[in-house]
């Protein structure tokens, strides 16, 4: 499944935002996700372009990247990447590969809503995330990477 999404409008969602399932496409361009449960889930095996975004309010993670099981993407594509020669290996890890640049988290509003920012779980190791700041005074927002619990 492939989306794009341009200056869009996702909010009060009770749980997710948007979640973008397994071997999911999806490229979001100046969109604004407010007020949900988490934000953006983005499932492992698949692939997201968030560019310039605003990000307002969510209680949960505003991004989260998850892992796979306990032997994660990465196992599968070894074994994948053997059957394959070494520039159609790299295409399909590049295909997998999320970019998370230049967008705003606004800061903590009330209680824990929108203190959440960005999750990467540990096994998922192709997110590349640049220039993302809250608002004003600019400070960077960099990713949390953790191990999800097994």
């Amino acid at each position: 499944c492939k989306v794009a999404m341009n200056d869009c409008l996702i909010s009060h969602c009770k749980r997710i935002g948007l979640h973008a399932l397994r071997e999911a496409s999806v490229k979001l361009l100046q969109c604004r996700i407010s007020d949900n449960g988490r934000g953006v889930v983005v499932a492992s095996r698949s692939a997201v372009q968030i560019h310039r975004c605003s990000f307002e309010r969510n209680i949960g993670w505003a991004i989260r990247f998850e892992a796979e099981g306990p032997e994660g993407p990465e196992q599968a594509q070894a074994e994948q990447a053997e059957d394959l020669g070494a520039s159609r290996a790299l295409n399909a890890l590049n295909a997998l590969r999320s970019d998370v640049t230049f967008n705003e988290f606004s800061p903590p509003s009330k209680g824990n809503a929108g203190r959440k920012r960005v999750r990467v779980d540990t096994r998922n190791a192709y997110v590349v995330c640049i220039g993302n700041r809250e608002p004003g005074d600019g400070q960077m927002v960099e990713p949390q990477v953790k191990c999800q619990r097994t």
